[in-house]
């Protein structure tokens, strides 16, 4: 049971948990392991309140007096919930079952949790976890917890066919626990990279391309975080600002990864629609970006998950991949059934279609390169196929149609200009230069590759999801045959990861946007454009009535003067 928020994570972690989601969340287990609802049982509750009804006082005074002879003091509660799970199977499977209650009591100032099992109804979850975790300071696992007794925990009390547990959910001064015993300032300073959470930041990381920050409730010791008495959670720690990180979506949740897979935890969460496919960053903004195929819906929020916000609704729930414009500030997507290339400003929030309605095509993955101002996409259609023009939609070509068959992770290399891709058919990867030459393939491994879906690359290192095997490889990029390296994910997935992006400012390279300079109308839009002299066209959103037109790099008094000349010209006509 969780507290304030949904809770997403489903493996057992002992209290106060590694993960942040965890450890920092407000959670009483009465059996913390992986149930799964759907293959049958149920979860039934109910709340009694003192002066609610008769049953109500004749259930609180016999859990009052309960308490009273667990904890030897004086105890009468008026409030309770009452939790009973009836046999729930674990995950994927249907049998066998597991049977117990769940009762939270409070008067106000003192609250309790009371755990009942029944002898034999707890049939299976090694290692489940069973206690409480008030925030990482303060918790408690029961000694079976973690291991192959946590099965047994309901048999405890033989011969007795009930056994019980309590736990007081309220601390007495000196129970805030401190879960380091790292001395304050700590002694030592630990690297950065590589390794997730750190008790300090390294000078690398204290530099001016690398800077760290602290959680909320420690506070900044030289290059350290240090205990604000002595209850910062999970001890002294910091992730570096700056460290390249994975983003990855699983359908139902953002999540951050190290790139060792040593660190993980749940940035935001759609518990209950799923749908969430791709997505990407803005490194400078701040940003991150995500799309829902269950909701046709585009949206952002910080990329700490805070601040969710709706961008645009769309008609096509079909939006498989999306790229951010970070110079521009302009979102980029690709809709599969009908074929699309789509751009939203995220600013007036009008939105243009690029590429439009070709019979056959099933446009897929997308990524943009503000540097030269050109985009990319796949296409799964009749002829699958790699394509680019340039942001504004001119200049189209095909870079590459023979030897694919469902490209379907895109990456650039910008500095190397080159291209990334990876076929979910053929298990292929791929990659040639941004204009279509040096086309080499990396590796085919049809026993390691079986169905990738996004592709990303940072630190001369390519990561890509599976769905079929539910995790994340790496390789080197110019060595992938040595060893394509499945990443130790500290949490395993439950649902296949989707879109994935290497999080670092090396892959958003600063340049000047000649957008900052244009003068389109407020009906349309700028663009960066390769073909244009001044770099940017201005053009017309969809569905605005009354636009001037796509003026390009043209002034207003320079198209008046054509006007005029056009007129002029015809007369003579």
């Amino acid at each position: 049971m969780s507290f304030g928020e949904q809770f997403p994570v489903y493996s057992p972690e002992l209290f106060p948990g590694t993960t942040a989601t965890v450890h920092f969340g407000y959670l009483v287990a009465p059996y913390w392991v992986d149930g799964d609802l759907r293959r049958g049982g149920n979860i039934t509750w109910e709340i009694l309140t003192s002066g609610g009804s008769e049953i109500a006082d004749q259930y609180l005074g016999q859990v009052s007096q309960f308490i009273e002879v667990q904890q030897n003091a004086t105890f009468v509660g008026n409030w309770m919930l009452m939790v009973n799970y009836m046999r729930v199977p674990p995950f994927l499977s249907s049998f066998p079952t597991n049977t117990f209650q769940a009762v939270l009591i409070t008067n106000g100032t003192n609250s309790y949790a009371v755990f009942t099992y029944e002898c034999p109804e707890v049939q299976w979850g090694n290692y489940a976890t069973i206690g409480f975790n008030a925030g990482g300071t303060y918790f408690e696992n029961h000694e079976f917890s973690g291991s192959t007794d946590a099965p047994t925990i309901d048999c405890i009390a033989e011969p007795e066919l009930v056994s019980n547990l309590v736990y007081d959910l309220v601390p007495s001064p000196g129970d805030v626990q401190c879960t380091t015993s790292t001395p304050e300032p700590p002694s030592s300073l630990e690297t950065c990279r590589g390794s997730g959470y750190e008790t300090c930041c390294a000078s690398t990381c204290a530099s001016t391309t690398i800077e760290c920050f602290c959680d909320p409730t420690c506070h900044f010791f030289g290059d350290c975080c240090r205990d604000i008495d002595e209850l910062c959670p999970m001890g002294d720690f910091t992730w570096c600002v700056g460290e390249t990180y994975l983003l990855f979506a699983n359908s139902y949740h953002i999540n951050r990864v190290s790139v060792n897979g040593s660190s993980f935890e749940i940035l935001y969460s759609e518990q209950f629609s799923g749908g969430i496919v791709a997505l990407d960053y803005d490194y400078r903004d701040d940003m991150m970006y995500w799309s829902n195929i269950n909701q046709g819906a585009l949206s952002r929020a910080y990329l700490n998950g805070s601040n969710p916000e709706l961008l645009y609704n769309t008609s096509d729930p079909s939006i498989y991949d999306l790229a951010v414009d970070w110079v521009n500030g302009k979102l980029y997507w690709t809709e599969d059934t009908r074929g699309e290339v789509l751009v939203l400003d995220l600013q007036t929030r009008l939105k243009r279609t690029l590429i439009a309605n070709y019979d056959t095509a099933t446009t897929r993955a997308i990524v943009v390169d503000p540097t030269t101002k050109y985009m990319y996409w796949t296409d799964w259609g009749d002829e699958a196929r790699i394509e680019r023009a340039g942001m504004d939609g001119t200049n189209r070509s095909i870079l590459h149609n023979t030897n694919l068959v469902w490209p379907n992770g895109l990456t650039l290399d910008i500095p190397g200009q080159k291209i990334y891709w990876i076929d979910a058919s053929l298990d292929t990867i791929e990659f040639s230069f941004t204009d279509g030459s040096g086309r080499t393939l990396l590796d085919r491994q049809d026993d390691v590759i079986f169905h990738p879906f996004s592709l990303t690359f940072a630190d001369d290192f390519l990561f890509w999801s599976d769905w079929v095997q539910l995790t994340i490889f790496t390789t080197h990029r110019d060595r992938p045959n040595d060893n394509i390296v499945q990443l130790d994910l500290f949490t395993p997935l439950i649902y296949p990861p989707h879109g994935i992006e290497a999080v670092t400012p090396d892959r958003q390279p600063q340049v000047e946007n000649p957008c900052d300079s244009a003068s389109c109308n407020s009906s349309s839009m700028c663009l960066l454009s390769p073909t244009s002299p001044d770099g940017y066209t201005c053009v017309c959103a969809d569905d605005v009535p009354d636009c001037i037109g796509e003026i390009s790099e043209i002034s207003y008094l320079e198209v008046f003067i054509k006007l005029l000349v056009t007129r002029t010209a015809l007369k003579r006509l």
